[in-house]
């Protein structure tokens, strides 16, 4: 995590603060949804990993919008997408969707920290490395080795950012935000 608050501040701190600012245009839908759920607050950040809060933003393995869905995903959480529509980029109904998906990895895994490194490499990865492993959370996980080194380095990485969020006066990135602070923030 040490690592990880250090290149977000060093090497990152641009792509981190563009991140932040632009995650205020879409705290307020994605507060709401995640407020009729029972899923830790803090899960409503994890498109300043996946996304930098961008929904536009398209990976190597096509993942799109804020959440990052792939069509394996996005398809069985009921996102529509083809040539017409494409509802992996609309901020409420992906966001309802990542609340679904996520709940689903907590029904089977049982964790959020375990939810997290499946959310990023699949519940197959997270599930097969648990049973060959006897390991029962994600940093026995990590240190065992089995993961992929994206899912491996994933919860640590939002963990740090989820830390210069929630902190952002403290690590000296708020003065540094052009988005106007809300004083009274959960986070």
């Amino acid at each position: 995590v040490r690592k990880y608050i250090y290149i977000y501040l060093t090497s990152g701190r641009e792509y981190l603060k563009k991140s932040i600012e632009r995650s205020y245009i879409y705290r307020d839908i994605i507060d709401e949804e995640f407020r009729k759920n029972e899923i830790p607050p803090e899960l409503s950040l994890l498109p300043l990993l996946e996304s930098g809060f961008n929904p536009n933003a398209v990976s190597r393995s096509r993942a799109i919008g804020l959440w990052q869905f792939v069509s394996n995903t996005s398809t069985p959480l009921g996102l529509r997408s083809d040539r017409w529509v494409e509802e992996r980029r609309d901020i409420q109904k992906s966001t309802q969707a990542a609340i679904r998906h996520l709940k689903g990895l907590y029904k089977t895994l049982g964790s959020w920290d375990l939810v997290l490194a499946a959310y990023n490499g699949g519940c197959g990865q997270v599930s097969r490395a648990m049973k060959k492993t006897g390991a029962k959370n994600i940093w026995e996980l990590i240190e065992s080795g089995v993961l992929t080194r994206q899912t491996s380095e994933y919860v640590p990485r939002f963990i740090a950012m989820l830390m210069i969020y929630k902190n952002q006066r403290l690590f000296g990135i708020s003065d540094e935000i052009s988005v106007p602070r809300i004083e009274n923030s959960e986070y």
